[in-house]
Parts: structure tokens; sequence; C-alpha cells
């Protein structure tokens, strides 16, 4: 009777046995949580810059006054903010938006950019001496300079999580140049 009172505990094995299988498993999930974050991180970026596209659409609409969007960019880095600019003003109209770590606009995805007007952002601001490029925004909605019609098509800009030429995870944002509305595109 006293032995079946007995507990009988793991033996060594065993545990290493779980400890292996647990192993294995992380291993193999770990890929699935750094894609899933990474996703989410580019869902959080697209949201961002087409609230700031509306932003400055409401803006200049409410202000009757063209406002600028800028995409900022440090010396040896990607586009990596954004910011509402009053042109005319030459002061900002918002504080500067930064995109999520490790997100970024891909330039080599993102035709409009080498169209979009470019400049090096003024001493005293908090991104100064930084390069831009920027597209500004009318009253009435539609684009400063809308690009001829052949171009219309080439209003997109690409974000992802590396710059690459065929991303695996990125979102795309195209914007209509006669209403500046902003529309999303997730694979």
């Amino acid at each position: 009777m006293e032995q079946m009172m007995k507990r009988r505990g793991f033996s060594l094995i065993e545990l290493l046995a779980v400890v292996a299988v647990l192993g294995i498993l992380l291993v193999l999930v770990t890929p699935a949580f750094n894609s899933i974050a990474t996703s989410s991180s580019i869902t959080q970026a697209t949201n961002l810059i087409s609230g700031q596209i509306e932003l400055a659409r409401q803006l200049a609409a409410v202000r009757n006054r063209t406002i600028e969007l800028r995409f900022l960019k440090k010396t040896g880095e990607p586009f990596s903010a954004l910011q509402l600019w009053w042109p005319g003003l030459n002061q900002s109209a918002e504080k500067p938006v930064v995109l999520p770590q490790g997100i970024l606009l891909n330039e080599s995805l993102s035709p409009w950019l080498a169209t979009m007007g470019n400049g090096t952002m003024p001493v005293g601001t908090s991104w100064a001496e930084a390069t831009y490029r920027s597209f500004a925004i009318r009253p009435s909605g539609a684009l400063e300079s809308p690009p001829a019609a052949a171009n219309r098509k080439n209003l997109y800009l690409t974000i992802s999580a590396r710059e690459e030429a065929t991303p695996s995870n990125y979102a795309t944002i195209q914007v209509n140049p006669d209403t500046s509305r902003p529309i999303l595109y997730r694979p």
C-alpha cells in the first residue's frame, strides 16, 4: 500500500523531451509573430499617411489656403516621417509624424515621389536640414500641380519594411488628383 501511495515524478529524460518540443515549437512560431508585427506596423503607417492626407484636405478647405504634405528624410536614411506645411507662410501646420519603427516609404516602388517638389527643411525646425518631397493640395481638394493624363495612374506610394524591389509585405496608397482622396491597397 505504501508503494502505491508514493508519487512518481518526471524523469530527466521526460523533462528534456518536453523542453525540446517546446523549443522546436517556439522556433517555428517566432517568424509568424514577427510577420504579424511587421504587418501591423505597415497597416499603422498606411493609416497614418492616409489620415495626414485627409487632414491636409480638410485644413486646405477650412483655411481656404493651399497646404503641402512633406515626406521627410534625414541624410542617408529612407523617408520615415511626414509633416503638413503652409507654403505661403513657410511654417508648419502640424508637428512631424514619424512612421512606426522599421517602416518606410519604398522609393523604388513609389514613382510619385520622383515627381514631387523637393527641398530642405529650414533651420529651427525639428527636422532641420532634412530633405523632403512634397505635394500640395488646393482648397478645392485638387492637387496643386496635377500630372498629365498619362501619369495620373502613377500617383501612388508604397509602404514596406525594407527598401526592396519586390517586398513580401507592403501596402500602397493611391491619391485621386481631382479630390486628393487616398485609396488604400493591401494585398
